[in-house]
C-alpha cells in the first residue's frame, strides 16, 4: 500500500510538470499571435474611451 501511494504521488507531480510545460509553451507561442490580433480592438477602445469619455 506505500509503494501505490509513492507511485500516486510521483504521477501527479510529473502531470503538474507537464501541465506547467503545456502551458508555458501556449504562453511562449500563442499569447503574442493572440495578443497581435486583437491589437487593434484594443487600440480603438482607448481611442474611443479618449474621444467620449464615460460619464
Amino acid at each position: 500500500m506505500k509503494e501505490d501511494s509513492k507511485l500516486l504521488t510521483y504521477v501527479k507531480i510529473l502531470i503538474n510538470f507537464i501541465f506547467i510545460i503545456i502551458a508555458g509553451l501556449l504562453l511562449l507561442f500563442v499569447f503574442p499571435k493572440i495578443l497581435r490580433f486583437f491589437m487593434p480592438f484594443v487600440i480603438g477602445w482607448i481611442v474611443s474611451m479618449i474621444a467620449n469619455p464615460l460619464v
